[in-house]
């Protein structure tokens, strides 16, 4: 939806809450002409919702993700480093095929 005035979300509040209040995620831009920043009329609820995803994605993200020791494998580490070559090469090798057709 497109943002609407300050003025017609004044004349319409009664619509527009009832609409945010039926309709789970639905939110309805307001701007105000003299203020830089826009406001959101969205349902109480849903708000509640997404502070909780954020204080989620907060507490699961507070430690670093680190690749090593995060999988384990049979392969020695030469033959692991030997692995990840051949797949680069298959990969710039299928490249290499897609730019030839694209010029061809």
């Amino acid at each position: 939806m497109e943002p609407i005035g300050i003025s017609e979300a004044r004349a319409r509040l009664l619509e527009l809450a009832s609409r945010v209040a039926n309709r789970r995620g639905d939110v309805i831009v307001i701007e105000n002409r003299r203020r830089g920043e826009r406001v959101v009329l969205t349902a109480e609820a849903y708000l509640r919702s997404l502070e909780a995803v954020v204080s989620e994605s907060q507490k699961q993200g507070a430690a670093a993700f680190e690749l090593e020791g995060s999988i384990t494998s049979d392969l020695s580490a030469e033959a692991l480093a030997e692995a990840i070559r051949s797949l680069r090469q298959a990969h710039d090798a299928g490249d290499l095929a897609r730019l030839a057709d694209l010029v061809s």
